[in-house]
């Protein structure tokens, strides 16, 4: 429990911040990787403590995800007059969506097919974030300054 908590509070940190220098686009992807090791490889792995407590703390890398997908993205890729709307309306959507109905319907499978069946739902969840965000326009600000100076530079 300890390297799922160290790895969400640094990854969850981390993980904005390189988006800052290296952008949006290729931290979501890397963070949905991470992600998948977390739910595959805590379903898949032998039981062996240290290999555990890599897969718990890398594995959740992909909460950086939240961060970027909830409203730092969004709120750049909108009007900036209406970032709060924005921002509030995408939050809305996924606590109705996934902190409602996906824990009714994840409850009800894993009763029925068991608590495994739930982990590896939330890992195909993280494969398609890592498919929609290939399909990310760029929207970090130092990242597209970066682009339009070298293009100009041409």
């Amino acid at each position: 429990m300890a390297a799922f908590g160290v790895g969400a509070i640094l990854w969850g940190v981390l993980v904005p911040k390189l988006s800052d220098i290296f952008g949006r686009k290729p931290l979501v992807i890397i963070s949905g990787c991470l992600g998948l090791l977390s739910s595959f490889g805590i379903v898949f792995a032998p039981a062996n403590l240290p290999l555990l407590l890599v897969i718990a703390f890398f594995g959740w890398g992909g909460v950086g995800v939240c961060a970027l997908m909830q409203s730092t993205i969004p709120a750049e890729s909108g009007d900036p007059r209406y970032t709060s709307t924005i921002i509030a309306t995408n939050m809305l959507a996924g606590e109705l969506i996934g902190a409602t109905l996906g824990a009714i319907i994840l409850g009800r499978i894993g009763d029925m097919y068991g608590l495994r069946t739930v982990i590896l739902i939330c890992g195909f969840a993280m494969v398609v974030v890592i498919i929609v965000s290939c399909f990310y326009k760029e929207s970090a600000p130092l990242v597209l300054a970066k682009r339009a100076a070298k293009f100009n530079a041409k």
